[in-house]
């Protein structure tokens, strides 16, 4: 089964990404000012589409209204953003 690290781009504070099946993060980072995420994928998989939450540091909510799994963090300027995939 062929591996290729894809990346997809984290547009507002709640998107919705359709990649293949079963992606694995790598990682959470800017590129050219645009938040994104890096993952192992195989593209021959069917699709799905996830879910991704961006706070900020200080930001209030509710951690108990929906499952949230932590990826990972990023910085932009002086702003620190935390990303987060809503689980099942």
């Amino acid at each position: 089964m062929k591996r290729v690290i894809w990346k997809f781009e984290l547009k507002g504070f709640r998107c919705k990404i359709e990649m293949p099946k079963d992606a694995s993060i790598l990682e959470i980072q800017t590129q050219k000012e645009t938040p994104c995420i890096w993952a192992i994928c195989d593209p021959e998989a069917e699709k799905e589409t996830r879910t991704f939450v961006v706070k900020g540091t200080g930001h209030v909510y509710n951690f108990m209204e929906e499952p949230l799994i932590y990826l990972g963090t990023f910085q932009e300027g002086r702003l620190v953003w935390h990303v987060f995939e809503v689980g099942e």
